[in-house]
């Protein structure tokens, strides 16, 4: 094959600027103190070869710099080319090896650390013409093969890869980025993991045709593993909650332990459903999405986003505008892949408004809930994609699409417009198996739709916002729950999951809770500090189980659906069990109680609320042993001998 050119824009490992959220990704100066160029962008790895045409983004470049890209003992020299306000190029020299290269400006005698990325040899292949019409081209490859057949869109139009994994796309570049969906049986190549490198970010002038590669690596992933997390809100807080410290010790020292063992058998994925962060402290405490990033730094598991409310910029009007820095840092808010014989899709269900909001200014940051025209348009394009309609869909999204927390526990829309929901699970017609994966709530819920799709809603891995670890040292949500997430195992089409509470075995799927102990907890100093919260004040006053009988046993079965059986037997004899909707005693005490206590304020949305996974049975007497066995869909047990009376405390098991 003849040589290839390719137009390879640098595409950022953190956004490097002068504004405050991002300050710890800012370059070092090499001779001189200050910047000679700022906003970088830069990946971490990248194929090239002698020859080819680079663009580095930044604001700054002048006629006459030289970049200078110094390895391993080795540097090359070559003049930056094309200056603009927004970029620079420059031509890769000769001799380039595998290595990692600091990408240094020179200006006279002044020098300027920009960034540091590893270089590789790519294939010598020849150059993907032009065609009339096409904005963006490239190729898709493994290794010297090309892949056909693959598909390449830019969030508006989609095409596929010819017989040489060659695309064209009539792109207006509307995003500013280019995606494609991975095949079953490949990954991204790539070192950022944060980052996988399905997708590419546009520079060029709308007319302009700029081209863009995809390297793939073969992986055998028929079976895999899918970790799902969501609502991670972090923000920096060391005096308020300690939430980097308790994200560190809990969620990524337990998940990447349990990576590293279960890679060994299968390859492990992540999928984050949005509220990485949380855009109130952006910019007071200097803490993004950037940031985030270089939390996750090294992360064993290749790690998908999905775009969360709490991600828009909050300086931002408008949903687009909201959406540039997370665009910048990690790419499509809607994309999909197929992993092994599962379809995975990601959408961004938050119509971002922010009334208010300027330079400077945080808006209101207020939203809306529900997937918009031009996504829905891609969306129904990539259904009609997939051959194999029984195939399963795992559709990851932020905001719940339905809810059942109610006292009947019906399946509600929630969507704004609600006719959202209806617009949205229509385009799964036809498919027999659709799981959506949502986050949002701070508790988890499962809502069977019909026959052939469901919803999950996912707990959260900051609980209560990282308080409830904080006041009681136990990290528990609002519907009781344990901070978690949710682990899928795929083995071909064949599906199971279950829900792990950080710090929990994998076998805890439950808690179980003496009432005659609880409601001995709820003095009338109790009372009457609980009744602060807005729902209580008018449910119960602050007495949250005035309505509970003496003897009664409840039982929190933190993901149950409708095909969990729940048996409690009293001495042998079996009691009847009952589905109640009310609170969970254990997030009471670990949160909304010594909340107040502590003279702290009043937030609605933290409140322990009713769910729809909270079980009942009446006892004979207060001193009866229980035996409980909980027994999922898939056939797990949990199980219990609860001898009463039982302790109710912070610390309880």
């Amino acid at each position: 094959m003849k040589q290839l050119t390719k137009y390879i824009v640098l595409l950022l490992a953190g956004l490097v600027s002068g504004s405050a959220g991002c300050s710890d990704a800012k370059p070092a100066a090499v001779g001189k103190p200050g910047k000679m160029v700022t906003d970088v962008y830069i990946a971490p790895s990248m194929p090239v070869y002698a020859g080819e045409k680079l663009r580095v983004l930044g604001a700054g470049f002048a006629e006459g710099d030289e970049l200078l890209l110094r390895g391993s003992g080795t540097e090359f020299s070559a003049p930056v080319e094309a200056v603009t306000e927004s970029y620079a190029c420059f031509t890769v020299p000769g001799g380039i090896t595998s290595d990692g290269y600091s990408l240094v400006l020179r200006r006279g005698a002044d020098e300027q650390l920009l960034a540091y990325t590893k270089l590789r040899p790519a294939p010598d292949w020849t150059l993907v013409p032009d065609r009339e019409g096409a904005t963006v081209k490239g190729v898709v490859y493994c290794g010297l093969k090309p892949l056909a057949g693959v598909r390449v869109s830019d969030g508006v139009v989609t095409v596929t890869t010819d017989e040489n994994g060659y695309y064209w796309l009539p792109s207006e570049k509307y995003h500013g980025y280019v995606f494609i969906t991975l095949p079953s049986g490949y990954e991204p190549y790539t070192e950022d993991t944060t980052v996988p490198a399905f997708w590419a970010s546009l520079a060029g002038p709308q007319a302009v045709c700029e081209q863009h590669n995809f390297e793939l690596v073969e992986a055998d992933n028929e079976r895999h593993t899918m970790l799902v997390a969501t609502d991670l809100h972090l923000a920096n807080r060391p005096s308020a909650t300690g939430d980097l410290t308790q994200f560190g010790d809990g969620f990524l020292t337990e998940t990447k332990a349990f990576i590293a063992a279960q890679q060994r058998q299968q390859p492990v994925y992540t999928l984050m459903l949005g509220d990485m962060t949380w855009d109130e402290f952006w910019y007071s405490n200097l803490y993004g999405l950037s940031n985030y990033k270089t939390t996750m730094a090294g992360y064993p598991s290749l790690l998908f986003h999905v775009m969360g409310n709490h991600d828009n910029d909050p300086y931002r009007v408008g949903d687009f505008a909201g959406e540039t820095m997370y665009k910048s840092v990690f790419g499509p808010t809607y994309y999909s892949m197929n992993i092994g014989r599962v379809h995975y899709i990601v959408l961004d269900n938050t119509v971002y408004i922010n009334d208010n909001g300027a330079e400077g200014t945080i808006g209101s940051r207020n939203y809306k809930r529900y997937v918009t025209e031009m996504q829905l348009e891609w969306l129904r394009d990539d259904l009609a994609a997939v051959g194999d309609k029984s195939m399963p869909v795992m559709v990851g999204f932020h905001c719940q699409s339905m809810n059942n927390y109610n006292a009947t526990f019906a399946n509600k829309p929630t969507f704004n417009p609600s006719s959202g929901t209806g617009d949205l699970i229509a385009c799964f017609d036809g498919f027999s198996r659709v799981i959506f994966l949502s986050g949002h709530t701070h508790y988890n819920a499962h809502i069977p739709y019909s026959p052939t799709l469901e919803e999950h809603n996912v707990a959260a891995v900051c609980e209560t916002w990282w308080w409830a670890g904080k006041l009681s040292g136990v990290n528990v949500c609002k519907d009781g729950a344990p901070a978690g997430y949710a682990v899928y195992e795929a083995d071909g089409t064949d599906l199971k999951w279950y829900y792990k509470g950080v710090g929990h075995d994998r076998d805890k799927q439950f808690l179980s809770y003496d009432m005659n102990s609880v409601k001995a907890f709820y003095k009338p100093e109790v009372v009457e500090l609980l009744s602060q919260w807005p729902s209580r004040a008018k449910d119960g006053q602050g007495d949250d189980y005035f309505d509970v009988e003496p003897n009664t046993v409840f039982i929190n079965v933190w993901n149950y659906d409708p095909e969990w059986t729940i048996s409690v037997t009293e001495n042998g004899r079996p009691l009847e069990v009952t589905r109640v909707w009310h609170r969970d005693p254990l997030h009471t005490i670990c949160f909304d109680y010594p909340r107040l206590k502590a003279g702290l304020a009043v937030v609605a949305d933290w409140e322990s609320l009713r769910h729809s996974h909270m079980f009942s049975v009446r006892a004979s007497e207060p001193g009866t042993t229980l035996r409980i066995e909980v027994t999922d869909r898939f056939g797990r047990t949990s199980s219990e001998v609860m001898r009463r009376p039982k302790d109710f405390t912070t610390d309880m098991k």
